[in-house]
């Protein structure tokens, strides 16, 4: 059990101060004089103060602050002026002339250029117009006597369209009739109509090659297993055919051995 040194009073053993006077019982001293005591002095830093500011600069300049007098002012400011503030400005340039108007009446500069311009794409649209009305119509075919052949049996029927190799190898001396097979074809201005009568190997047919020969070129098209009676209707749509020029007709039978024989040709205006 221990006691307090100043009044005696019992105080725990874990207690640093009395309950009753206040006394330190670490140090011996009441609390009052502990508080009481000055503080011990706070060590030094040992880092160096910062480095006070830099004073400003002078506003006028040494001589603007000795300068009293009335003119001492306005010499000093001018002695810290700097050269190049006292230049005088550059002149502006001067203004660009304004554009020259063109007179109502006067023509272009280039007008000479324009027109022949224009004459020369006029020109080129006249051309294209007549190229294609020439193309539209087939052209013009030339040819010899009314049967489509000339002096000693040669065809001589020529289309001013430039013809392919097909459509000139197309073309037979005479008109051709066989007893083969019989054939009744009526020539209408946009189709053929080609009917099979008979004939003596007509019912051996297996195929009738139908062949257009005109401005446009050669068109076959082929007429499968015929029988006596029937009727092939062939428009100018089917094979693409020309309306304009003369027309040559060429109708070949293919029999069931291989053979073939030209059995009908003829030409049409």
């Amino acid at each position: 059990m221990a006691f307090c040194p100043n009044c005696g009073k019992k105080v725990g053993e874990d207690a640093r101060f009395c309950e009753r006077c206040g006394t330190n019982l670490l140090t011996g001293g009441t609390e009052e004089a502990a508080a009481a005591a000055p503080a011990p002095p706070a060590s030094p830093s040992t880092s160096p103060p910062p480095p006070p500011p830099p004073p400003p600069p002078p506003l006028g300049g040494a001589g603007g602050a000795k300068g009293s007098g009335p003119g001492t002012g306005r010499r000093d400011a001018a002695k810290i002026t700097p050269s190049s503030s006292l230049a005088p400005p550059p002149p502006p340039p001067p203004p660009a002339p304004p554009a020259e108007a063109p007179s109502a009446g006067a023509p272009p500069k280039d007008g000479k250029k324009t027109g022949m311009t224009r004459m020369a794409a006029g020109i080129v649209f006249v051309l294209l117009t007549v190229i294609f009305a020439v193309m539209g119509m087939g052209g013009l075919p030339s040819y010899g006597s009314g049967d489509g052949t000339g002096a000693g049996g040669e065809a001589t029927w020529s289309p001013t369209a430039v013809p392919t190799t097909a459509a000139a190898s197309a073309a037979t001396p005479a008109p051709v009739r066989s007893d083969l097979a019989r054939l009744d074809v009526t020539a209408n201005v946009d189709s053929f109509e080609v009917e099979l009568l008979g004939g003596s190997r007509a019912d051996d047919i297996v195929a009738i090659e139908i062949a257009v020969s005109d401005n446009y070129g050669r068109h076959v098209v082929s007429w499968q297993y015929p029988f006596i009676g029937e009727r092939f209707y062939l428009p100018l749509e089917m094979y693409g055919g020309s309306l304009y020029g003369t027309r040559y007709l060429r109708c070949e039978a293919v029999f069931g051995n291989g053979d073939r024989e030209v059995v009908f040709a003829q030409y049409y205006t």
